[in-house]
């Protein structure tokens, strides 16, 4: 499941993980252990409660607004 994620994500310049539960975490692990460049793109992790896609797209583009 993470290795299908990390190919489809390997070309990104930065990444959010957000969400949930603590899925975000386990995947930051694996990003950790295993795709040492994705991890280094990892700009923050947060937890938080489901959101419809559009709320996503806003929830990302605040975050790197902000940055």
């Amino acid at each position: 499941y993470f290795k299908q994620i990390a190919k489809t994500i390997s070309d990104t310049d930065e990444l959010l993980l957000f969400g949930p539960a603590d899925i975000n975490e386990k995947f930051k692990k694996e990003l950790s252990e295993y795709y040492k460049s994705l991890f280094g793109k990892l700009k923050a992790v947060k937890k938080a409660d489901s959101m419809t896609e559009n709320q996503m797209k806003a929830y990302v583009k605040d975050f790197f607004r902000q940055e």
